[in-house]
């Protein structure tokens, strides 16, 4: 599982970004946009998986 926290200044940027990692990644969970505590923007959390058939990673030992 790959966790992503995505940080924009307003939904639509948010929305944007998390549509670009969908085309890199299978999304499995998008969470609600929640306003940062400090005030200055928005955050996004995702749970992806690599896309089916994607090549295995060559740093891994067998």
């Amino acid at each position: 599982m790959i966790r992503v926290r995505l940080v924009a200044n307003d939904v639509d940027e948010l929305h944007a970004a998390a549509a670009a990692v969908a085309e890199a990644l299978t999304v499995t969970h998008t969470s609600r946009p929640v306003p940062r505590r400090s005030g200055d923007g928005v955050s996004l959390y995702l749970r992806a998986e690599l896309p089916a058939g994607a090549p295995p990673d060559k740093r891994k030992k067998s």
